[in-house]
């Protein structure tokens, strides 16, 4: 039932608060429990936005409403040794599975003295006055239902610290774990990195999911970026057809800080990813980019906002997909230059491949620009892979199958192009050729 610009939902969840959760929480445990509860009185007030709301025009939560969601149950511990045992190793990691820390399935020791981590629920480690106000800031109630949710459901918190002047060589993984084998169940995980002045670091994060029901995976992610701090951020979408993802991540970035970020979006059945950038420090650096692979009637939505507050700043963003087998793709780029900057420059691409005749994308730009010393590019292009390529290709003994496979590989690649990390180029390069041959008919 649609009222207002809202629905109706009855999630068993809600009645299942914990309001001893955080109880032994040294920060500030009456803080946190005050705005847990107003999270939960928002979300009981105003419920899931519609497409009636503007921003999720393409994106419609109705199918999520409808069902029962519960909170997630502990999982045994030959059950996360199963879960954990093909991943991937790129070096430093924290595993979390259903929103709870696995201390015994990570290591992030080898970084003692270059970062601090701190989970909420067993982490005494002293926080810095400055860290503290950013931690609060984040975990401060707000109008949105999806963050309301999350502060109010998390089973714990996550503060990734990367210390003032830290150089890291090795990427920092936080793998998401999903899994749901009875009910439909709903999963919070709620990180939040702050990158210190004069550091530089990789943050990887990988969401895959388990699920013989409905899984909603609803991720809250903040970031601030110090003066002249570099933080390179990827996420790797990996989760089943019976998963729902959610995801809202808000960086903050001051004085010529440097952001980069590149999502890869392969897996659920429907997912949203917004990215939400205010530049406000001068000679700030912004680059969002990435890539969908979707199919099976997968849905995939992105929406980023880059908010340019500051004078000399630059931003990009470059977002390639690929449709097949009645699926849809949608991206909203939105660029905003704020009144009296000066010297501002905002970049802004998005491509898209349609591999079968059912299959959909949709590009929404948005330029909102106050200030006359600007420079701001926008296109975008959607359409099928190129026959002659294809043909030539061909002529030269490849496979059909393979020919298209390497037209869609060489098309995405260029999304990597101006990340400049070796290290983030190879792991996705690899990941986008492997996942090509395995997401696509192409016959």
């Amino acid at each position: 039932m649609i009222k207002s610009s809202n629905y109706h939902t009855s999630f068993s969840f809600l009645d299942s608060f914990d309001f001893k959760l955080f109880d032994k929480v040294l920060f500030d445990q009456e803080f946190l429990q005050k705005e847990r509860i107003k999270s939960l009185e928002y979300f009981r007030e105003n419920s899931l936005p519609t497409p009636k709301v503007e921003e999720w025009k393409y994106f419609d939560l109705g199918k999520i409403s409808k069902l029962d969601f519960s909170q997630s149950r502990k999982i045994k511990k030959e059950d996360k040794n199963l879960l954990i045992n093909d991943l991937p190793n790129y070096g430093p990691r924290v595993v979390i599975i259903n929103g709870e820390f696995c201390s015994n399935y990570s290591n992030i020791s080898s970084l003692h003295g270059k970062v601090d981590f701190h989970n909420f629920l067993s982490s005494d480690m002293p926080i810095k006055q400055v860290n503290l106000n950013y931690i609060k800031e984040s975990l401060s109630s707000n109008t949105d239902s999806l963050k309301s949710i999350n502060l109010a459901f998390a089973k714990d918190i996550f503060v990734l610290v990367i210390k003032e002047g830290c150089i890291l060589e090795q990427p920092i993984e936080f793998i998401n774990i999903s899994k749901s084998s009875g009910d439909n169940v709903c999963v919070n995980p709620r990180l939040i990195i702050i990158s210190e002045e004069k550091s530089e670091s990789t943050v990887i994060e990988t969401c895959i999911s388990y699920s013989k029901n409905y899984l909603w995976s609803n991720h809250v992610t903040d970031i601030v970026l110090q003066k002249k701090s570099k933080l390179k951020h990827c996420k790797f979408q990996n989760e089943g057809l019976k998963t729902f993802h959610t995801s809202k991540t808000k960086i903050k970035q001051l004085t010529a800080s440097e952001y980069n970020y590149y999502l890869f979006n392969n897996g659920s059945l429907q997912s949203r990813n917004e990215i939400n950038s205010e530049l406000q420090g001068s000679n700030s650096v912004c680059d969002i980019s990435g890539c969908y692979f979707i199919s099976e009637d997968q849905h995939s939505d992105i929406l980023v906002d880059v908010q340019h507050l500051a004078s000399s700043c630059e931003s990009n963003q470059k977002f390639y997909g690929a449709a097949d087998c009645n699926a849809k793709g949608v991206f909203q780029g939105k660029i905003h230059v704020g009144e009296g900057t000066l010297n501002s420059k905002a970049d802004q691409i998005s491509r898209g491949i349609i591999l079968s005749n059912d299959s959909q994308i949709f590009a929404k730009p948005e330029l909102n620009i106050l200030a006359e010393d600007v420079k701001c590019t926008h296109g975008v292009s959607i359409g099928e892979l190129d026959e002659e390529a294809i043909f030539y290709l061909r002529s030269r003994g490849i496979p059909e199958k393979e020919a298209k496979e390497m037209l869609i590989y060489s098309f995405i690649l260029d999304t990597l192009n101006e990340f400049n990390s070796k290290n983030i180029v190879k792991i996705f390069s690899e990941l986008i050729e492997r996942e090509i041959s395995k997401k696509f008919v192409l016959s």
